[in-house]
């Protein structure tokens, strides 16, 4: 954040219905970045995807640029839209 450098990270999840379980390699990715990114967002349905993205390259490189997370679940990431 300090050296105020837009940055979008495409961060993988387990699957929707596994979040919140303790599953495999699951992680609370938005909780361990909210400390250091400007926002962060965990999308579960893939129609919301684009727009996330989007408004996460804005988020970015508006104000004061910073890093941002766009966490995404395996299913959404397989699924059509």
């Amino acid at each position: 954040l300090m050296d105020s450098i837009p940055l979008v990270c495409l961060t993988g999840q387990v699957p929707t219905s596994l979040i919140g379980s303790d599953a495999f390699q699951e992680c609370d990715t938005v909780g361990i970045t909210r400390p250091c990114t400007k926002h962060n967002w965990l999308v579960k349905d893939v129609n919301d995807l684009a727009a996330t993205i989007h408004e996460a390259f804005h988020v970015a490189t508006t104000g004061r640029p910073g890093p941002v997370v766009v966490d995404i679940p395996k299913d959404v990431q397989f699924a059509k839209g």
